[in-house]
């Protein structure tokens, strides 16, 4: 914790190992079924579709994924990327 000039305490984010865990993003979290993560990870997903239609680096990722792999696993990757972008958003 950092201790701010107003008194009241700032929690920093976890670490992005620990919350792409923490989300369902990895096998370790999935196989506990963490039922929290299911509706973080829906509304990623939903982001997804959309961020991958307008942001061109991840409309990049999102076809090449897609044509090796069908429609669902892009959507989980670029969901997976737009949370590293978050917390790195909110580290800094």
């Amino acid at each position: 914790m950092v201790p701010p000039a107003t008194g009241a305490a700032i929690l920093r984010p976890p670490a992005a190992a620990r919350l792409c865990a923490r989300e369902g993003w990895r096998r370790r979290a999935a196989k506990q079924g963490n039922p929290s993560a299911d509706g973080l990870r829906f509304l990623l997903v939903e982001a997804a579709q959309t961020a991958s239609r307008f942001d061109p680096g991840l409309r990049r990722v999102y076809r090449r994924l897609a044509f090796r792999k069908g429609a669902a696993p892009p959507k989980v990757a670029v969901a997976r990327k737009l949370a590293i972008r978050l917390y790195i958003m909110l580290r800094d």
